[in-house]
């Protein structure tokens, strides 16, 4: 099957509406109507101070399709305009694609040919090979499978470096399971929140990335390893059953990263445990606390045991748990929060743990 093409500018009389603006301009014949006013105009925005960069989009489609498009900034007289050429590859091609990342990089979108075609026409480009850390990247091949998975994105922040948003696509698409590849879409440059359909993972610039919208997605900062939120700590944010939700997801879709898993519940349990409720504590799973008393990371599990066993026995459970074992800062966080949870009943037996 062969290629199609679109294009997506401004002009005096776009395909599919009256009057000046933007709209498609022109299309090969196999792409159906409904196929581009549905799919992929609603791809075709462009970032307000796009200027003199150009982004590059991929989003898979249910029915096998991938659009492939780039947006650039065209000067146009005495004013600037953005200028969307878009192809659109059958399922096969699209599969060896997701295979094979620096040949997306080098697909030419300069050429004066708007017909279908049967390859996608390269160009050579220079690139920079940048080895980024390994941690990183396996903490954002989970973000985005959540993402692909669920109703949010990834949003990674650009570093200065312009290979960087390449380097990073090229060394994190070996590490994504085939199906999250073959559905998994992306913009290359975003000033932004992207409420967009079908795009996953959204490289987004500084200044963007502190856009209020993105409250509660993943937005990630190289290198670290955790995602941020716009306005403070997700994991310090994030309620209870929501945050519970939020891990379920990353385990069911990702079998097998107990350990990284365990790091984001401490962090969480560590930012909330004093303003937890007594209901919300008794809640925490059993095995989340199992988990952390295996482990160099116990002591803050173990303040969460002696909670839940002093709502049955406010005398003699937390001996038996070990919590003369604790460090005398976690012992302190665990009297100031019996005392606020219990209230005096529990004075003056928490002195002897």
């Amino acid at each position: 099957m062969k290629i199609e093409q679109h294009i997506y500018a401004r002009t005096a009389k776009p395909l599919y509406t009256a009057g000046e603006g933007y709209g498609t301009v022109s299309k090969t014949p196999g792409l159906a109507d409904a196929f581009v006013k549905e799919k992929l105009h609603p791809l075709c925005g462009y970032p307000a101070v796009l200027q003199n960069k150009s982004s590059i989009t991929v989003a898979n489609f249910p029915c096998g399709k991938m659009l492939l498009g780039q947006c650039k900034f065209k000067q146009d007289n005495d004013r600037g305009t953005f200028f969307v050429r878009n192809y659109v590859l059958p399922s096969a091609k699209a599969a060896l694609l997701t295979q094979n990342i620096d040949k997306l990089r080098r697909v030419d979108f300069e050429n004066d040919i708007l017909d279908a075609i049967d390859e996608l026409p390269m160009i050579h480009k220079d690139f920079s090979i940048i080895q980024l850390d390994t941690e990183w990247l396996a903490a954002l091949a989970r973000y985005i499978t959540a993402a692909v998975y669920s109703g949010k994105r990834a949003y990674v922040v650009m570093t200065e470096n312009s290979d960087f948003v390449w380097n990073v696509l090229q060394q994190v698409y070996p590490i994504l399971q085939i199906d999250v590849r073959q559905l998994l879409g992306f913009t290359t440059y975003a000033t932004g929140a992207v409420n967009k359909e079908g795009l996953h993972l959204i490289f987004i610039t500084k200044d963007g990335a502190k856009d209020p919208k993105l409250l509660q997605e993943f937005v990630v900062h190289y290198p670290s390893p955790l995602p941020s939120l716009v306005n403070g700590d997700l994991f310090a944010t994030l309620p209870l059953k929501k945050f519970l939700n939020f891990i379920n997801l990353l385990h069911i879709r990702l079998p097998g990263h107990k350990d990284y898993l365990h790091l984001l519940e401490t962090k969480w349990l560590n930012a909330n445990l004093n303003k937890l409720s007594l209901a919300q504590t008794l809640a925490i799973p059993k095995d989340f606390i199992m988990r952390g008393k295996k482990n160099n990371s116990c002591e803050l599990h173990i303040a969460v045991e002696i909670t839940q066993l002093a709502a049955k026995s406010p005398t003699d459970t937390r001996y038996k748990i070990g919590a003369y074992m604790l460090a005398e800062e976690t012992k302190e966080r665990v009297l100031q929060n019996l005392t606020r949870l219990f209230g005096g009943k529990y004075d003056n037996s928490t002195k002897h743990i």
